[in-house]
């Protein structure tokens, strides 16, 4: 951890805290997804974070978040990744009149989103948390795909048997 400054928080969840950071040496912007492993004592937790990272160092695509590297120290366990300048696609549709994106700017991102989770379930991969917080914009409204928290590794034709993600992003029936 020794390379980077911790800077502002800039997003949180259940069980991780994301910050700004910079890389000394390369003075870059990362983001620092910090998981405390005091809050993920519980054998599943510890094995999602773990899975999360394991996937993550599978993934190259345009369109997802690079994980750079993941630190662990005593207390901490870090996920230094790409940092996303432009915002999720939550705070682009508050920004627009009415919260509503132009049809040519829904069609950007739907197209780039389709490719990657095709990218992904070519892979065996389900993200299992699309939602607008988790796709990312660049600063040339380029999609990035973060928060592989959820994600598991499952064969194409086999059907997922534990729900989970954000309810209200959910379908009614699964809720």
């Amino acid at each position: 951890m020794d390379d980077y400054v911790v800077g502002k928080e800039i997003g949180k969840g259940a069980y991780a805290i994301v910050f700004i950071g910079i890389h000394k040496r390369l003075n870059k912007k990362v983001a620092l997804k910090i998981y405390e492993k005091e809050k993920i004592k519980e054998i599943q937790r510890k094995k999602s974070v773990r899975r999360e990272i394991r996937l993550m160092k599978r993934l190259n695509h345009p369109n997802i978040a690079k994980l750079y590297e993941a630190i662990e120290t005593d207390t901490q366990v870090i996920l230094v990744l790409e940092y996303i300048s432009g915002g999720s696609t939550h705070g682009f549709l508050k920004s627009k009149h009415l919260r509503r994106m132009s049809e040519e700017d829904a069609r950007g991102i739907w197209r780039q989103l389709i490719h990657t989770l095709q990218y992904l379930h070519n892979k065996c991969i389900a993200h299992r948390d699309i939602k607008l917080e988790n796709v990312m914009l660049d600063e040339k409204r380029n999609v990035k795909l973060i928060d592989f928290g959820f994600s598991t590794c499952i064969p194409n034709d086999q059907r997922v048997k534990i729900f989970c993600g954000t309810p209200s992003y959910m379908a009614p029936e699964i809720v």
